[in-house]
């Protein structure tokens, strides 16, 4: 647990040494934007996996 804490501490350090503080904190709301990306994609697909299995058994139960 410390040794995660302290190789995240280096690299925002190196991150700050070598492109600046300003540019550092544009690459970190891209991230941030990026995984909140990515979750709403992944909860779309389980709601369109969901609604579609609802569809086939609202169909096949108007077929009988």
């Amino acid at each position: 647990m410390l040794v995660s804490f302290y190789i995240t501490g280096c690299l925002m350090l190196g991150l700050i040494l070598f492109g600046g503080f300003e540019e550092t904190l544009k690459l970190v709301q891209y991230i941030e934007l990026r995984i909140k990306t990515i979750w709403i994609e992944y909860r779309l697909w389980s709601m369109k996996r969901k609604l579609k299995q609802e569809l086939d058994e609202w169909k096949s139960s108007q077929e009988h």
